[in-house]
């Protein structure tokens, strides 16, 4: 039975319940009134004293044993209703545990998809400065990439943060085992650390080649040039690393595949278990309706 419903179920059973026991004292009133009318018809038909005062004494006794039933009846039912209202409580109580844990669940649920989402773009983020650093091949683009790389590694902290500020430990509300997928996003953003620090320290040169580039008298030394930015550019370790499909003691240095995508995977991996586990526990998200999908790794 859901929540909206049962507070009407207990209305309309307090309300029979009540009537029911309202009936008592009125029955008892109306049988006293029938007996005293009883007794003034008999006395006006002129029966004799002596049957007269036996008639009253059973009377009274009859009286006694009505009140007695009206007293019972009220005491009845004031026990009735004080347990009706402990269960029109104890439900109330327990509807507003049920409200709260429903609302801090679709909280979680929304918590979880966020960080997901966001770490799924940050990474898209990374995808294109694969992509747009070779085909451009210049101080200019390296430079633009590189700084979108260091908002990628500060928005990866911040979810970090935001998870962490939930619990520290294995019992993470939001993600079991938390310490790590924690450790996973720490590989994530050394990688991306480790690329703008070979950025700072590398940029100013080939920015000045840029300069040049763009000043040069001739088509010829113009294209030299920025065909010297662009070999000094791809081959930065970091770059290269950045740029390369597979992994390896033949490359020097971090690598794209084995120092950010494999450690991203397995951080994706996690929040989806969060999130399937979630709507496992939670019968009304258990069609996939609410939820269903996670972003593309």
């Amino acid at each position: 039975m859901d929540g909206s419903a049962r507070p009407d179920l207990m209305r309309r059973e307090a309300a029979r319940d009540s009537l029911s026991w309202a009936v008592v004292p009125a029955l008892v009133l109306m049988a006293g009134a029938a007996l005293c009318g009883a007794l003034y018809v008999y006395q006006e038909l002129g029966v004799d004293r002596a049957e007269q005062r036996k008639l009253l004494a059973e009377a009274g006794k009859i009286l006694m044993q009505l009140a007695a039933i009206g007293v019972v009846g009220a005491v009845v039912k004031t026990m009735l209703d004080s347990m009706l209202d402990d269960r029109r409580r104890r439900a109330k109580q327990e509807d507003e545990t049920r409200e709260r844990r429903h609302a801090r669940s679709e909280w979680l649920a929304d918590f979880r998809a966020d960080k997901l989402r966001r770490l799924v773009a940050a990474t898209n983020t990374v995808r294109r400065a694969r992509v747009l650093i070779p085909a451009h091949g210049s101080a200019k683009t390296y430079g633009e990439q590189m700084r979108e790389l260091q908002q990628v590694g500060l928005e990866i902290g911040l979810i970090r943060h935001e998870i962490h500020a939930l619990g520290a430990g294995e019992d993470n509300p939001a993600f079991p085992g938390w310490p790590a997928l924690r450790d996973l996003l720490h590989r994530l953003e050394r990688y991306l650390h480790d690329l703008v620090l070979e950025f700072l320290k590398e940029y100013e040169a080939r920015a000045e080649l840029q300069v040049k580039a763009e000043k040069a008298r001739t088509d010829a030394e113009r294209a030299a040039l920025r065909e010297q930015i662009r070999r000094e550019i791809l081959g930065l370790p970091g770059v290269t690393g950045l740029l390369a499909e597979g992994s390896g003691p033949e490359l020097e240095g971090i690598t794209f595949l084995g120092d950010y995508h494999e450690p991203y995977r397995q951080a994706v991996d996690k929040m989806v278990v969060a999130m399937a586990r979630d709507r496992l526990r939670d019968p009304e998200r258990a069609d996939g309706s609410v939820h269903a999908g996670a972003p593309a790794a």
